[in-house]
């Protein structure tokens, strides 16, 4: 997972950051960490398939940083992306492990009745797990191809074991 924000230290200004990285954000999914100027108090993360559209959401539903209104706009703090894989479910892929992790780990300060994304956690402590709790693309291809060779075995398992009950029925049969 690569972060674009590794180089920005206190994040970015989400508009100004959708100008610059559109390019980047096509054809990726994401992670992301954060914070609306309308709820300072909250920290939002999630996951996307899309990540350009998925931020631009936020854009779209927030405003943009003004000098007229400070509570429009949105402040990026993390944004992690790996390229899209159709073949590997959301859930599966490197941004969405961590997120698993990230509201696990979160949960006590999860703000009720917003779901468990937006948490009441300093910033520093979020980046600090992504970052302790990312794995590199060499590492998460290894878990996943070991994930697949068990799937593969416990599949041809079931197939022979089908395969005895029903040699043995017709055994019984006869």
């Amino acid at each position: 997972m690569k972060n674009l924000l590794a180089r920005k230290k206190g994040g970015m200004d989400l508009g100004t950051f959708l100008l610059e990285y559109e390019k980047e954000l096509r054809g990726m999914r994401c992670l992301y960490v954060l914070q609306a100027n309308l709820e300072t108090e909250l920290i939002k993360f999630g996951i996307a398939n899309n990540a350009y559209n998925r931020l631009k959401n936020y854009e779209i539903q927030y405003g943009t940083n003004e000098n007229i209104n400070d509570c429009q706009g949105v402040w990026l703090y993390f944004l992690g992306v790996v390229k899209y894989n159709d073949a590997v479910p959301i859930e599966k892929s490197q941004v969405g492990l961590i997120e698993t992790k990230l509201k696990r780990h979160f949960r006590s300060v999860t703000e009720k009745k917003r779901g468990t994304e937006r948490i009441n956690a300093p910033l520093k402590e979020i980046l600090k797990f992504i970052k302790c709790n990312a794995i590199t693309d060499r590492e998460f291809n290894k878990q996943r191809r070991a994930d697949i060779k068990e799937s593969s075995k416990v599949r041809r398992e079931a197939v022979q074991r089908k395969r005895r009950e029903r040699d043995k029925s017709k055994t019984d049969n006869d």
